[in-house]
């Protein structure tokens, strides 16, 4: 009996601290569930303020950026009330001018009819010479001579007018580009050059004119006829416009500067096209490859490389080439002309081109890099040259150039 009541107490102790145990891992579960609640309640008592502090921070940026658009939109409103104040103020100078020019120009006319009203009353008094000249106005002949050029019209409205394009007085003012002309009616037609409203087209090209008249005067482009010679170099041109311009090249004055690069220009309508190439901005694409340009003349002249055209041929080594002025340019290498030297070593080239590129070796940048290799070039015709290496064509062109013109 004392051995079974043992082994009962043993059984009941064993029992004890097992629920003993049992208890005891009960309670570090408990105190582990809390540990992890209350782990978990900071956590998202972290995260909601995290959120807020960032909904904060993105409502202060939007409010600063609210402020930034409301200064810029102010800086515009204020920028756009000055350059409408300035126009106003050109365009009231330009009035004033042109009415103190009108009234001029009246009093001029007004002189003029009363000396042809004398000449016609000594004409009266002769008899038969008026009555010659009233039948050959009826008849709608031009009989009033220009005495300057010897162009006629028929009435003395249209010589008064005609007449004021040899005095050199441009008092009419082009508020879009600066341009000046003589007459109102000059600048009229003028300012529709600065439209993009071209209705007039040419039957033969299908370029496309502003005014009739231009029209009229690019027709003539395309009949071959040139009776308008230049006296310094006899070269001649198809219309007296062509001839005016091209004589300014002799004249050396190049009054119109580009503050990018100091090129001049005669006209200031070069230079706000030359202009464009520092811009960046190549609206013009070519609907055949693709390729962008600055200037719609440069895509039109880029188009002839598609066509394959070239009518232009070197009367030295019979290459061809689509445009006149590549065809100039070649020919320099044929006449041994090299009037452009380089200020630092003496070495002469027949093109400034190819001068300014050689300028670039001595100062040893290279800003021009392969995007295959990461090879970096003095200039941009080097690395066209470089690439060719990496499409397999003209490898052995290419080394021998590079041997040449560029020091790793």
């Amino acid at each position: 009996m004392s051995a079974l009541h043992h082994h009962q107490q043993h059984q009941h102790q064993e029992q004890q601290q097992h629920q003993h145990q049992q208890q005891q891992h009960q309670h570090q579960h408990q105190e582990q569930h809390q540990h992890q609640e209350q782990h978990q309640h900071q956590e998202q008592h972290q995260h909601q303020e995290l959120h807020q502090h960032q909904e904060q921070h993105q409502h202060q940026e939007q409010q600063q950026h609210q402020h930034q658009e409301q200064h810029q939109h102010q800086h515009q409103e204020q920028h756009q009330h000055q350059h409408q104040e300035q126009h106003q103020h050109q365009h009231q100078e330009q009035h004033q001018h042109q009415q103190h020019h009108h009234q001029q120009q009246h009093h001029q006319h007004q002189q003029h009819q009363q000396q042809q009203q004398q000449q016609q009353q000594q004409q009266s008094a002769s008899g038969g010479s008026h009555q010659e000249a009233g039948s050959a106005s009826h008849r709608g002949e031009a009989r009033l001579e220009c005495q300057l050029c010897g162009k006629t019209y028929k009435d003395r409205s249209g010589l008064w007018h005609h007449s004021l394009t040899h005095s050199g007085v441009k008092a009419y003012e082009c508020l879009e580009c600066g341009k000046k002309f003589t007459t109102k009616s000059n600048l009229t037609a003028h300012t529709l050059t600065h439209s993009s409203v071209r209705n007039y087209e040419c039957l033969e090209c299908g370029k496309k004119f502003t005014t009739n008249g231009s029209l009229t005067r690019h027709t003539l482009t395309h009949s071959g006829v040139k009776d308008h010679e230049c006296l310094e170099c006899g070269k001649k041109f198809a219309t007296k416009f062509e001839l005016t311009r091209h004589t300014l090249t002799h004249s050396g004055a190049k009054n119109f500067e580009c503050k990018e690069c100091g090129k001049k220009y005669t006209e200031k309508s070069s230079l706000t096209k030359h202009s464009l190439t520092h811009s960046g901005v190549k609206n013009h694409e070519c609907l055949e490859c693709g390729k962008k340009f600055t200037t719609k003349s440069y895509l039109n002249a880029h188009f002839l490389t598609h066509n394959n055209v070239k009518n232009h041929e070197c009367q030295e080594c019979g290459k061809k080439f689509a445009r006149k002025c590549q065809l100039t340019e070649h020919s320099l290498t044929h006449s041994g002309i090299r009037n452009h030297k380089c200020q630092e070593c003496g070495k002469k080239f027949a093109k400034k081109c190819n001068l300014t590129a050689h300028i670039l070796t001595h100062s040893g940048v290279k800003n021009h890099e392969c995007e295959e290799c990461g090879k970096k070039f003095l200039t941009s015709g080097a690395l066209k040259k470089h690439t060719l290496r990496h499409t397999g064509l003209r490898e052995l062109e290419c080394d021998i150039v590079f041997q040449e013109n560029e020091t790793d």
